[in-house]
């Protein structure tokens, strides 16, 4: 999983797709290795940490 300082214009999404908040630029977000999906850090860690099957919210696919 990276980790990203950046706003939504570095990532194709305007909005994190677990909470729906728009990205502002003092936003970390991480980016999926495996399949390229972007969240706000600490939405996809507290996803991941309650995720026994550590899956991607997008695409189920596996993290």
């Amino acid at each position: 999983i990276k980790v990203e300082e950046e706003g939504g214009g570095g990532c194709g999404k305007s909005s994190c797709p677990i909470c729906l908040e728009e990205y502002d630029d003092d936003h970390e977000i991480r980016r999926l290795n495996k399949c390229g999906h972007v969240f706000h850090r600490f939405c996809i860690d507290s996803w991941l940490t309650n995720d026994p099957r550590r899956t991607c919210p997008n695409c189920r696919g596996s993290v």
